[in-house]
């Protein structure tokens, strides 16, 4: 394995730790703890696992740890990078895996009868941003898709020198708007549908990951050290609100959330410790083996496809465990390592040769884009 110095080791164990938070949460309580969620009609009320929520019921987190995580590793990627390198890079990280998962939801739902036509699926095949998704996880692709855009932009324009203010920019825009959403519910609207993809309700996040990177390699001045304090103040905030929505919608659940939000921004604020950590101190993970080190890239490059194929089909394999004579604590259980290792065998052997046959057509664009120099950097 070639091993990179500066590899956020770390970072590839808080992502999958994430996306098995979102799979817990998704199979294990929102599809029977809320009459509108959208695996109810896959779950066919085969089960229902209070004996967890308490602890389930704050995966819904590892979404926004997420976004952290993606603006840590996305402003790493795009450093000395040019702006067509940049895309065809995020090219080859999400289509693969995009193209795969989405044809296994797309079985999943013909073998259940929720069909909804190709739209839905073409749509996921091509990661429109805008929708609509095949299965309701899909929608953070959009917004990510959109932060990755402006990071484009900025690289095309020769501006990404300017990341920690787009950061602090980012950051005023975000807090303001969940601070508005806190005191007046009328502009929860803000925080649904496409106004996600304004970053206006989760851009202090990533903007939060970009202020963790500056940090860890000492570039981090002291405005932007206060505006991410900041971020952490909307952090609490934002969970808040999105943590008593929950108990509208949750209401076949028993969990006192309106008095434990807290519990739900402890998870970020610890997940955002330990991506800064990861981040400020990769050496540290240097001082485990090869093969441990290893088992945390391959976790790292599993959790995409475990985040896209884990609701609908997570959702069936548990209702068919437990119609089999599973206990649903037990079902939910190996459905979670079910999908995990799905999920590695896609990025193992699934994604490499589509990644491969890829990266040649791709390869031949950006041999003829010297012509378009704001894509390439300047460079002829």
């Amino acid at each position: 394995m070639n091993e990179r110095k500066d590899y956020f080791y770390g970072i590839d164990l808080a992502r999958f730790v994430a996306a098995v938070m979102v799979a817990f949460f998704h199979i294990g309580y929102s599809c029977w703890a809320s009459p509108t969620s959208g695996g109810r009609h896959m779950l066919q009320k085969a089960y229902t696992i209070s004996e967890l929520a308490p602890y389930t019921w704050v995966g819904w987190t590892g979404v926004e740890i997420f976004f952290v995580i993606s603006g840590v590793v996305i402003t790493n990627s795009a450093e000395g990078s040019s702006a067509l390198r940049f895309l065809n890079g995020r090219i080859l990280r999400l289509y693969p895996a995009a193209w795969i998962c989405t044809t296994i939801v797309a079985i999943t739902l013909l073998a259940n009868n929720l069909w909804h036509g190709l739209h839905p699926y073409i749509a996921s095949m091509l990661l429109i941003p805008i929708g609509p998704w095949i299965d309701g996880q899909y929608w953070t692709l959009g917004v990510e898709i959109v932060f990755y855009a402006m990071i484009f932009v900025m690289l095309a324009l020769g501006q990404f020198h300017r990341i920690g203010l787009f950061a602090i920019l980012l950051t005023l825009a975000s807090v303001i708007t969940v601070i508005v959403i806190a005191v007046d519910p009328r502009f929860s609207i803000l925080a649904k549908g496409y106004w996600r993809l304004t970053l206006l309700n989760y851009g202090l996040y990533f903007a939060l990951g970009i202020f963790i990177r500056l940090w860890a390699v000492g570039q981090l001045n002291r405005i932007q050290a206060g505006a991410a304090l900041l971020c952490l103040v909307g952090v609490v905030i934002q969970t808040r609100t999105d943590a008593l929505s929950l108990v509208a919608k949750a209401r076949f659940a028993t969990v006192p959330v309106a008095s434990q939000w807290y519990a739900a921004s402890l998870v970020v604020l610890i997940g955002v410790a330990a991506i800064a950590l990861s981040a400020r101190y990769p050496a540290a993970f240097y001082r485990l083996g090869p093969k441990t080190r290893s088992t945390l890239r391959h976790l790292g490059l599993a959790t995409y496809p475990v985040y896209l194929i884990h609701f609908s089909l997570g959702i069936c394999i548990t209702r068919e465990l437990v119609r089999a004579g599973f206990a649903p604590v037990m079902a939910l259980f190996t459905t979670i390592g079910v999908i995990g290792l799905l999920g590695w065998a896609i990025a193992r052997y699934g994604e490499p040769p589509i990644r491969r046959a890829l990266r040649i057509t791709l390869d031949r664009i950006e041999r003829r884009a010297p012509r378009y120099r704001w894509l390439t950097g300047g460079r002829a």
